[in-house]
């Protein structure tokens, strides 16, 4: 098994950490490190509609056709909404995915 980890050039300044809750040094590492990989990442998570699905299990891959591009991602979130009219007899569903994909 090979694992390989790929950062971006870390020319993207992350905010700085102010947080009075982190208070143990453990705790002030942790977050550091979470923002350094947040923003030195050279991903991106986007967010797509699709056609009425049940359910679909992040971890699969997605591929996505926008504006004549195609490209491919890793699905991180899936939500689905109801609307319904005030009769009461129509209703909407809307499907949405979050997809990870490195930054263009």
């Amino acid at each position: 098994m090979a694992v390989i980890v790929s950062v971006g050039a870390g020319d993207r300044q992350g905010p700085d950490i102010v947080d009075e809750l982190v208070t143990s040094e453990g705790a002030q590492v942790a977050r550091g490190r979470g923002e350094i990989n947040e923003n030195s990442s050279d991903r991106v998570i986007v967010t797509s509609q699709i056609v009425k699905r049940n359910f679909v299990a992040p971890g699969l891959l997605g591929e996505v056709i926008e504006g004549g591009r195609r490209w491919r991602g890793k699905v991180v979130g899936f939500s689905r909404s109801r609307s319904i009219d005030d009769s009461g007899e129509q209703y909407t569903v809307d499907c949405n995915l979050e997809i990870e994909r490195v930054r263009l």
